[in-house]
């Protein structure tokens, strides 16, 4: 009873967690990392409550979970915001830089290099998409390049849609949406809130 229990719980945590990610407000990180907290005690106490086979296995869970429950939390997070949002897997971190700049004589220097270095992971991710079917078909179809493909990528990670990036990026529908919109001329203000949704 105390392993259904134990991963019942670190469940409930994970999809909290899940869920967090997607949410918008001042506490949102505070919630991270408090949620965060309870769950790595949770996988630690696994161990003493139910054996170490089991802590084994809470090890994995929260990663498999978080995966799992991901789709579920956008739902509900859009349920709850009224609007669609995504996750920020790849922060700007502005204010990082900012403090990297100012770190001595080699701080540009650093912090120009992690961001072209940023670009390039970027880059590297866009051609691994540009080359799957269901993208490839879009962009052949409209007859965009993969430095086409780039740019309207750059122009929405530069933007209010830069949670939402890699997802509009990566989904037919909506790449086809975005190519269609920007030859169309529509203006930013209306792409951002067609994406958005808001109900």
């Amino acid at each position: 009873m105390s392993k259904v229990v134990i991963f019942s719980f670190l469940g409930c945590l994970c999809f909290v967690y899940t869920l967090n990610l997607f949410l918008r407000g001042a506490w949102k990180q505070i919630i991270e990392g408090v949620i965060g907290l309870l769950i790595v005690i949770t996988v630690i106490a696994s161990f003493f409550l139910i054996g170490w086979r089991w802590g084994l296995l809470a090890i994995l869970a929260p990663f498999v979970l978080v995966g799992l429950f991901r789709p579920l939390a956008q739902v509900v997070a859009r349920k709850i915001l009224g609007y669609r949002t995504g996750v920020d897997d790849e922060p700007s971190s502005i204010e990082g830089l900012l403090q990297q700049m100012g770190s001595g004589d080699k701080g540009f220097e650093k912090a120009f290099e992690k961001i072209g270095r940023d670009a390039d992971k970027r880059r590297q991710r866009l051609s691994t998409l540009a080359s799957k079917s269901t993208i490839s078909s879009v962009l052949q179809r409209h007859n965009v390049s993969f430095d086409e493909y780039e740019k309207l990528f750059n122009s929405l990670w530069s933007s209010a849609l830069h949670d939402l990036s890699w997802e509009i990026g990566a989904t037919p529908s909506d790449l086809d949406s975005l190519i269609q919109m920007k030859r169309q001329g529509t203006s930013d203000a209306e792409i951002w809130s067609h994406f958005r949704d808001f109900k």
